[in-house]
């Protein structure tokens, strides 16, 4: 999936190359974001890992932003350099071990995924009548993920990141001008987990 997605988003950008004008657009968002690890599939990790305890995850939907700068190098082809948070999440365990340190070292890869950082991203729009148009975009994000693992005498910091990708659809109306409210639902793959935000959030056309 990673090499069809460099793919398709290569020949997106490579029409910059040739461009020398064009417009400029920037955005901001809030949502919500919502992973796809439930507390069963957690608890199959820890059973896999040979661990007797169960895990708890309430933050599996959680609030979520994001920025991010267009670039059209004609009304409908374009890219996009941004940045993400897809929020925050803590898990709990339960159970019984003699070696707190040693539990915590197996369980550290087991929780529900979450990060933040940049993504570039080809994108397409298409105008359509009475002020609104529809939107895509497809392309890489480059992330990573802080986790603190805590118990009333232990506390581990496990940092991790990689790349992986995000397309999305949305939709915006022109409300003044060249300001645009818009709405969008983004998926981002981290590390095998889809995180899927749908989000709100204001456009302002730089021309």
């Amino acid at each position: 999936m990673r090499r069809s997605t460099l793919i398709i988003l290569s020949s997106l950008l490579l029409p910059c190359t040739q461009a020398v004008a064009g417009d400029w657009f920037v955005a901001g968002s809030l949502g919500m974001a919502k992973g796809d690890s439930s507390a069963s599939e957690l608890n199959q990790q820890l059973a896999a890992a040979g661990l007797n305890a169960t895990a708890s995850s309430p933050d599996t939907s959680r609030n979520a932003w994001h920025t991010y700068l267009q670039y059209h190098y004609t009304p409908r082809f374009g890219v996009e350099v941004g940045f993400a948070n897809l929020g925050k999440t803590n898990t709990r365990f339960s159970g019984v071990t003699s070696d707190i340190d040693t539990f915590l070292s197996s369980a550290k890869d087991i929780h529900p995924q979450t990060a933040k950082g940049w993504k570039l991203s080809g994108v397409y729009r298409h105008a359509l009548p009475r002020n609104f148009a529809a939107r895509a975009r497809l392309g890489a994000f480059v992330w990573d993920a802080d986790y603190s693992l805590k118990t009333t005498t232990i506390v581990r910091n496990v940092t991790s990141h990689g790349v992986g990708g995000v397309y999305g659809v949305g939709g915006e109306y022109k409300v003044y001008r060249d300001t645009y409210l818009h709405a969008d639902y983004d998926v981002y793959d981290i590390d095998g987990e889809d995180i899927s935000i749908l989000s709100l959030g204001i456009s302002y056309w730089l021309k």
